[in-house]
């Protein structure tokens, strides 16, 4: 449960720097870039097995190292946007939402057990969500394109690293298979930004690369620290992945109204109430 914590925290901080980021007037894509260098060497830096090149070329999970190095790059840059227009709450909970499909593959890939009561645990977790998403002018349709795109690309995000957990990686595998997935995604990084100067020119501001750093070190949390909670919870996946989100996205609406000022609703406020009641459920089954 501590590792769950801890990725909570972590996922939650992305959310927060990068709404920071527009009034610190700050490039998304130069801090993203700078993210995946730190992300990447950290990785490898905590890995405690050796590993030459050789056998990195040879594994069975680099074409899926590689395929999340693209998803992150693009779902990142995605999240920044969304964070800005449409602001930490309604992208919390977009993105979290996307606990759907990973629960759906677990549940039909592994076959992990589907009770009453996970059910309705699940079922208050998205209606938590849905409400937390209205706001008094109901739903705001020119936000929706972002928030779906990220409903459906972490969802698959998800549901892959699920896989690639439980189908090749060993304990000691974690850090080097998440290092090497944000090297690919800083690679990516690196040669879009060769051809576009003024995305060159914000390198030099030491802003930049403060922030870049932290979002970098919180990015790489949240990714490894699922991993192990994946693996030593002792909970199902789909149990793993309900708690994460939808803590996640309660201390995202703490945040946005706290330090953002975001306006919540008689409804937000059912909604972040529902959230509640089914985290209680889902970590007392």
């Amino acid at each position: 449960m501590f590792y769950l914590i801890l990725s909570i925290l972590s996922s939650t901080l992305i959310l927060i720097i990068f709404k920071l980021l527009e009034k610190l007037k700050i490039r998304i894509f130069n801090v993203i870039v700078i993210n995946y260098i730190v992300a990447s060497f950290t990785g490898l830096y905590l890995s405690k097995t050796s590993i030459s090149i050789s056998e990195i070329l040879e594994s069975n999970w680099l074409i899926n190292s590689i395929i999340l190095g693209v998803m992150l790059i693009i779902l990142f840059y995605t999240i920044g946007l969304s964070s800005q227009k449409a602001g930490i709450t309604i992208t919390s909970i977009a993105s979290k939402i996307s606990v759907i499909i990973p629960i759906l593959f677990s549940i039909i890939y592994y076959n992990e057990t589907m009770t009453w009561i996970k059910i309705i645990a699940i079922i208050l977790g998205v209606s938590s969500i849905i409400l937390s998403i209205i706001k008094n002018k109901g739903f705001e349709l020119k936000n929706i394109i972002l928030p779906l795109t990220l409903f459906f690309g972490i969802g698959i995000l998800d549901s892959i690293i699920k896989y690639t957990q439980t189908t090749y990686l060993t304990s000691d595998m974690y850090s080097i298979f998440s290092g090497l997935s944000f090297s690919f995604a800083g690679i990516i990084g690196i040669i879009l930004c060769l051809f576009n100067s003024a995305i060159l020119k914000n390198f030099l501001r030491p802003r930049v690369w403060f922030v870049g750093i932290l979002l970098g070190l919180a990015n790489f949390g949240s990714m490894y620290f699922l991993l192990i909670a994946l693996n030593e919870s002792g909970m199902d996946s789909s149990i793993v992945f309900s708690i994460n989100n939808l803590s996640i996205v309660i201390f995202s609406v703490i945040a946005a109204i706290s330090f953002f000022k975001e306006k919540v609703s008689i409804l937000n406020w059912i909604g972040i109430f529902l959230s509640l009641i089914s985290l209680f459920i889902l970590t007392n089954l």
